[in-house]
């Protein structure tokens, strides 16, 4: 088993706390969260009933963010 010595341990809970200080509240630049996210989808039914619909949010800039959506879909028969 290994086991630090007092100081040595506080000497690692201060590098980290010192380095998560600046992470905290700022935006991920090369992560998950400044990548495309979004969906697209369809349906199809009866009497020519059809539609199509997505979305999307994008990173724009260093810390802004864009979101688009469309939809369009056609129902058959009457209303």
């Amino acid at each position: 088993m290994l086991s630090l010595s007092p100081a040595a341990k506080e000497k690692v809970l201060e590098a980290a706390a010192t380095r998560n200080a600046g992470a905290i509240g700022a935006p991920a630049i090369d992560g998950v969260g400044r990548r495309i996210h979004g969906e697209v989808g369809m349906m199809i039914g009866t009497n020519g009933t059809r539609g199509m619909f997505g979305s999307a949010v994008a990173p724009l800039g260093a810390t802004g963010s864009v979101a688009v959506a469309f939809e369009n879909s056609r129902y058959g028969g009457r209303r």
